[in-house]
């Protein structure tokens, strides 16, 4: 990107800023002694800008190497106004150049803002064109893109390249959809590593449960009959409903654990 700031030598007040290169030729000119923009306007494609030595007129020019279309050159008036054109055709244009006059040839005039009259350029902008190389101008030529090149060579392609190349991507997917199992069943047998350990211990515990109960039965059929019980023993049957609710408790969550426990 090039950014321009020109002054007009005669008209020491005038100031051009401009910006070329990958910048769309922006311009604005201005009064510095007033701090007044006088015009904005777009030069696109400009490789070249002088004032004139009059101070008032400044031309601007697609040049080439930089670009090697849509050549020539335009003269603007300072307030923004197209005066004149130059297209170069299909030639290529490589300076311009203003003619020299002695110091003093032209007077200072005075800015105005009121705009003057000028033409619409003709000229295509070089920067939307189809560039053409030297080689292909002036023939009928026909550009081709990426895409199409892509095609031709996704055409060209072997049988047995597509083959193979559908051979691996089927291989990838394969081996994708087996550690995406493989994940599951680690997560299932680290979730199960973990309850079983718990489920365990509700197991046992309903075994102790169940050997108790049949004690305390045990203890009720000798009162039945006529026995005397001691402290120990009449203190376990006082803990007879305790269990069973407990026992109660742990069945039914082994049950909804997916355990059968219709067997004990």
């Amino acid at each position: 990107m090039l950014l321009l700031l020109s002054f007009s030598l005669t008209l020491l007040t005038l100031l051009l800023l401009a910006g070329f290169g990958n910048v769309q030729g922006n311009a604005e000119l201005w009064d510095i002694n007033g701090k007044k923009k006088i015009k904005k306007m777009e030069i696109p494609d400009t490789t070249f800008l002088q004032w004139s030595p009059d101070g008032q007129h400044f031309v601007t020019a697609t040049t080439a190497p930089r670009l090697k279309v849509s050549n020539g050159y335009k003269i603007w008036h300072y307030s923004g106004a197209l005066l004149h054109e130059k297209p170069w055709g299909k030639d290529e244009l490589y300076q311009v150049v203003w003619q020299n006059y002695p110091q003093g040839t032209f007077k200072t005039p005075n800015i105005v803002y009121k705009a003057v009259e000028g033409i619409a350029s003709s000229q295509p902008i070089a920067s939307k064109q189809v560039y053409r190389p030297p080689h292909a101008r002036n023939t009928d030529f026909k550009p081709t893109s990426l895409h199409e090149d892509s095609s031709l060579e996704t055409k060209n392609q072997s049988k047995a390249y597509l083959k193979m190349k559908k051979k691996r991507e089927a291989k990838r997917q394969a081996k994708q959809s087996q550690d995406v199992d493989d994940l599951s069943n680690n997560k299932q047998s680290a979730v199960k590593t973990i309850e079983e350990p718990k489920d365990n211990e509700k197991l046992l515990r309903i075994k102790k449960i169940q050997s108790d109960l049949k004690s305390i039965n045990r203890f009720k059929t000798l009162q039945s009959s006529g026995k005397e019980l001691d402290n120990n023993q009449m203190a376990r049957l006082k803990l007879e409903n305790g269990l069973l609710a407990e026992l109660k408790q742990l069945q039914f969550y082994l049950n909804n654990s997916g355990w059968d426990l219709s067997n004990p």
